[in-house]
């Protein structure tokens, strides 16, 4: 009868007393028509707890992004928990949340245990910067509560990307899928390996992205047209590569340009692009641009840095200086000899050899026809334009006039089997083991422009000598980029305005320096002529007075943090010290 008394009661009103987590026991009485009865319960606590997690975890949602918030509900007290339910809702917010209500029965809790649910989110890309506000309650079947939890969740609206292309390169060498003369011009009868750098510079992710190249006309092109990126977070970048041809027959616009389409799944995001070239100009780089930082309302959350991509383009091969100045009278010879018939290629001479003539014209004032420009020159190119043992009466000779100024350039192999044995250019048909005979002589080279100093009275002369070869070749057939100046003629005379830059010292090799795809010691050179900062910041001008002199070229270079020495020994893990000799106030450029 008892047991059915108790029945009849739990249909009737239920009170209970507050829950108190001290108290020894919970108390709850049952009233109806035929009286009330209490009952005594072991005291219980109920506990809620709740925690975000989402995608990116940040600890608040953003728009377009799905989160969950955690429930758990915990019996801390010694009694046991009945039927608990567990409730929560939205109760405030910005708009375009989505948030189903949460209602959560679960069986007995013992003590010590707890039970977990959850209640998912999402937000549209409307959503707001914001503070959203969601209730949580908990109560037992005999309405003992646990103290309701409010959980305040940041909102934040979407940060968009942004797609730019970063940087462009060209390769115009005879390698893979290009054929030309490696000189970073683009010309008739070429094929051109381009490469192309897409980077997201916004601080949103980017989403299937993907890249529709649009070629000129009259153009052959190879390779695809269509590429697909993936998604991009912030800073992220992908690379593309593609080829054309130029045909011999092309009668087009010098100016050659690609339209691009960077499409992101989001067509509001989409950019359009153009890879712009100009025939017979050497290609310039796209510089990544710093985005706007974009801050956010959390303290939690910092911009993220938008880093500068890989170069493609060679930095000293682009915006070279336009200075204006004109020296009708000036000759210069340039010869770049990298194709060699019985030994090792030199990589990158020229290269050297076709921006040196390029700072020659634009930046020094040179006319291109009293330029003598050769590749791959045999010993009769080097005596044609320096003379022999015998005569030294050259075409550079015949060139020059009175109070001109004299430039010239050598990129290629040298020879010498030693301290106290002649030294030799080395023409691209020679045989080291005939050197006598097929090189041509340094000692020559310097006397013959001795003379032309002390006949001629040009009113400077500049050497510049780049030696590029690899370790095995030094090794093998004794190369050697020495070069001494210690006993040439030049530097005897007084007032003559010469002056001897080679690219290393006794007994030292002259680098690649394969990432910007020039001679080590020619690359630092031509940076100084840019007067573009080094990694330290500095430039070569330092006094920017407008004047680059003899001695701030050679600080420049010879910087022991990030000139040549430094770097030979980065790259290579050998010494490379450049010689640089002459007036040390001998101006070689004003801007």
């Amino acid at each position: 009868m008892w047991k059915i008394a108790v029945v009849c009661y739990f249909v009737g009103t239920l009170i209970s007393t507050a829950s108190a987590q001290n108290a020894s026991n919970d108390t709850l009485r049952f009233n109806s028509d035929s009286g009330s009865l209490n009952i005594r319960f072991k005291p219980t606590t109920l506990e809620l707890k709740a925690t975000f997690t989402d995608a990116n975890g940040n600890q608040a949602l953003d728009a377009e992004e799905a989160g969950q918030i955690l429930v758990t509900l915990t019996n801390q007290g010694p009694g046991k928990a009945y039927r608990p339910t567990i409730n929560g809702q939205l109760k405030d917010s910005p708009s375009s949340i989505s948030a189903r209500p949460l209602s959560h029965k679960s069986g007995t809790l013992e003590p010590g245990q707890q039970v977990k649910t959850r209640m998912d989110l999402s937000a549209t890309e409307a959503l707001k910067n914001g503070i959203a506000l969601f209730l949580f309650e908990a109560t037992d079947a005999y309405g003992r509560k646990a103290q309701a939890l409010e959980l305040k969740l940041e909102t934040r609206a979407l940060v968009p990307p942004l797609l730019k292309l970063a940087d462009v390169g060209i390769d115009d060498d005879d390698s893979g899928d290009s054929f030309g003369n490696a000189n970073g011009k683009i010309e008739k009868g070429e094929s051109i390996e381009v490469k192309a750098l897409i980077q997201n510079q916004g601080q949103g992710e980017a989403t299937a992205v993907r890249l529709i190249i649009e070629p000129p006309e009259d153009l052959f092109f190879t390779g695809k047209r269509q590429f697909n990126l993936g998604d991009l977070a912030p800073s992220d970048h992908r690379s593309i590569e593609f080829a054309f041809t130029v045909p011999p027959s092309y009668s087009g616009s010098a100016n050659l340009n690609f339209p691009i389409k960077i499409n992101e799944s989001r067509p509001r995001y989409n950019q359009a692009e153009t890879l712009q070239f100009v025939l017979n100009q050497s290609t310039k780089g796209t510089t990544a641009v710093a985005p706007k930082q974009i801050t956010l309302q959390s303290t939690r959350t910092t911009p993220i840095e938008i880093t500068d991509v890989p170069s493609l383009s060679v930095d000293v091969d682009t915006n070279i200086p336009q200075t204006g100045k004109e020296q009708r009278n000036a000759v210069a010879v340039v010869i770049g000899n990298q194709n060699y018939l019985h030994m090792g290629n030199v990589d990158f001479a020229e290269r050297d050899a076709a921006i040196i003539k390029e700072y020659l014209i634009q930046s020094l004032g040179y006319d291109p026809s009293h330029i003598f420009y050769a590749t791959d020159a045999t010993k009769t190119t080097f005596e044609t334009y320096f003379g022999s043992s015998t005569d030294h009466r050259s075409q550079l000779f015949n060139q020059v006039r009175e109070g001109a100024e004299v430039f010239i350039y050598y990129s290629g192999h040298g020879h010498s089997a030693g301290p106290d044995q002649p030294s030799y250019f080395v023409p691209a048909d020679a045989q080291v083991a005939a050197i006598q005979l097929a090189g041509y002589p340094l000692e020559v080279f310097y006397q013959n422009l001795t003379k032309l100093m002390t006949e001629k009275k040009p009113n400077s002369l500049t050497v510049v000598i780049e030696s590029c070869f690899s370790g095995y070749l030094a090794e093998e057939l004794g190369i050697s980029s020495t070069r001494w100046v210690a006993d040439n003629p030049l530097l005897s005379l007084k007032n003559s305005g010469a002056v001897v830059m080679t690219a290393a010292s006794e007994r030292q090799t002259a680098k690649w320096y394969k990432d910007k795809r020039h001679g080590l010691f020619t690359y630092f050179l031509l940076k100084s002529l840019q007067n573009s900062p080094n990694a330290n910041d500095q430039k070569a001008d330092a006094d920017n007075d407008g004047k680059l002199t003899l001695a701030e070229i050679q600080r420049f270079i010879h910087d022991p943090n990030y000139g040549v020495p430094y770097w030979a020994y980065r790259l290579t893990n050998e010494q490379q010290t450049p010689v640089i000799v002459g007036n040390a106030d001998a101006v070689l450029i004003e801007w």
